[in-house]
């Protein structure tokens, strides 16, 4: 399978997932609300990413490996292989005792970093301590690592897709049997285990001599790998540390300034947005391997041209998911879970902003992370980290809900805008003009575009979840019809179309000639 095939099979597979959790969700969680209740819905999804912050201890350890496995993949040496993955293992062991401990300790201090008292309370400590027995998956994490790696991130996305089905029907099962909290978790734990079950059975399968090899690396490569591997695992470190908290700490402001309920107007906000946000970031994910193979050849030129090529069509396409989205988003959570529960325009507007610019800074991040040059971005993740959080705390006590939203977009805008270009000027030769004119001209279509469909939207209630769809799909294909002549050129139009019949099997491009 070619690169470009890869790439489509892997991003074809994420919007199957996507499409399937969000037609899974949208039926879901009201039933959530409606039987766990506002409160105990709110604290669930705070204590879930606290949980998260347990990852802060892969001390950097998956980007490494993921490097490492790159490399070794394309010099196709399987003993190579099976070593970086048994090391993989045993520094997973390593670091499951340090998760083990901290979270021991957060399981104590889970009620009050939350927030929240009586049976709640009592509930989500139990839960939360039932949710540590999914850490006895973690050196399962190798094999994850290698499927991306390989760029067989579809086998990924149809696991993720069966996990998802597993654990929303345990959790409306448990939720309808007043199981609470605690059996929101162990649906969590249930959906997690078969996961890594599957992962590391599609590993083994490729690979049927791999535990021998994971069992007795070859010492050829042992010291030379373990060596670069804590080498590379302190900038990914960093970055790890970064993104982590970055991420996880926006419902734990939220329910601390504000309460548990208001996680609930906050992520429903959010869900479209979020949900947009998987699948741009699913090109970065898709693509990064046949980037990084390109750099191992040498070709910086052709490299290069499919970043700027690649950062132009993820503008286009996130536009053309961001703007229905943006202009219908009151209507869809007016129909999906009541308008109390709406956050407001404010925060549909800088959820909107902060996807289209971290879909493109994910992408950016990924020339890096791919090509193992992950301590470069070291003082920018700090710098990011530092913006993110700060401007978060304030604008969540002086703001509302609003406020960790603020925090990610003063970071876009204030670092990533102007730092990430020059960083790729510097390691890969890229040009920040032609970045820059790649985003610059699809937003001249798309914000004048946007205004009018937001308009229409202001002015006009669809009839029901089905005039609600039609509309928001009729928004995204007109955009696209528009970008497709007034941002790509003949050529780039050219090119696009070669390379859509190129995927074609040859006994259909030949019907097709005649």
């Amino acid at each position: 399978m070619t690169r470009t095939k890869r790439s489509i099979a892997n991003f074809s597979s994420l919007l199957l997932f996507q499409g399937t959790t969000i037609a899974v969700g949208l039926f879901s969680t009201p039933l959530l609300l409606q039987w766990l209740g506002d409160e105990r819905f709110g604290a669930f999804r705070a204590a879930s990413d606290l949980a998260g912050y347990l990852w802060l201890f892969d001390m950097g350890v998956g980007g490494a490996l993921c490097a490492l496995l790159v490399q070794a993949i394309q010099r196709s040496d399987p003993s190579e292989i099976g070593t970086v993955l048994g090391i993989g293992i045993r520094a997973y062991l390593k670091i499951l005792v340090w998760m083990v401990l901290a979270g021991g300790a957060l399981g104590v201090l889970v009620s009050q970093l939350v927030s929240v008292e009586g049976t709640i309370a009592i509930e989500l400590q139990l839960g939360f301590w039932l949710n540590l027995s999914s850490l006895l998956l973690i050196p399962l994490a190798v094999f994850q690592i290698f499927i991306d790696a390989e760029q067989r991130g579809y086998f990924k996305n149809i696991a993720l897709l069966i996990q998802s089905l597993i654990m929303t029907g345990l959790m409306l099962g448990f939720a309808r049997l007043n199981l609470g909290i605690p059996g929101q978790f162990l649906a969590i734990v249930m959906g997690n285990f078969c996961f890594s079950l599957l992962l590391t059975w599609r590993s083994l399968q490729r690979y049927p001599n791999l535990i021998t090899l994971i069992l007795h690396p070859a010492k050829e490569h042992a010291a030379s790998i373990q060596s670069r591997l804590w080498q590379l695992n302190v900038p990914g470190l960093i970055l790890h540390l970064a993104t982590r908290i970055g991420l996880l700490s926006d419902t734990l402001f939220v329910s601390f300034f504000l309460g548990p309920a208001a996680v609930v107007p906050f992520t429903m906000t959010q869900r479209l947005a979020m949900m947009a946000q998987t699948q741009l970031d699913g090109i970065a994910v898709s693509t990064w391997a046949a980037l990084a193979d390109l750099k191992a050849q040498g070709d910086d030129r052709t490299f290069n041209a499919r970043l700027v090529d690649l950062t132009r069509v993820l503008m286009v396409m996130g536009l053309s998911i961001v703007i229905p989205i943006l202009a219908y988003n009151a209507h869809f959570i007016t129909l999906w879970v009541g308008a109390e529960r709406f956050g407001g325009w404010i925060v549909t507007v800088v959820v909107a902003c902060n996807v289209m610019l971290r879909s493109v800074i994910h992408l950016w991040k990924w020339c890096f992370l791919g090509t193992g040059l992950t301590e470069a971005l070291v003082k920018l993740s700090i710098a990011d980290l530092s913006v993110n959080l700060g401007v978060s705390l304030i604008a969540t006590h002086h703001f509302g809900i609003v406020g960790p939203l603020i925090g990610t977009l003063a970071s876009c805008l204030g670092l990533y805008s102007w730092w990430m270009p020059r960083l790729l000027k510097q390691s890969f030769g890229t040009q920040p003009m032609q970045l820059y004119a790649a985003i610059v001209r699809p937003l001249l279509v798309g914000i004048p575009y946007c205004a009018i469909v937001v308009w229409i939207s202001l002015h006009h209630v669809p009839m029901g979840w089905m005039g609600l769809a039609i509309e928001m799909l009729i928004a995204a294909v007109l955009h696209l019809v528009v970008s497709w002549y007034l941002v790509f050129s003949a050529d780039d139009r050219a090119l696009w179309q070669q390379r859509l019949i190129g995927l074609l099997p040859k006994r259909k491009i030949k019907q097709l000639i005649r």
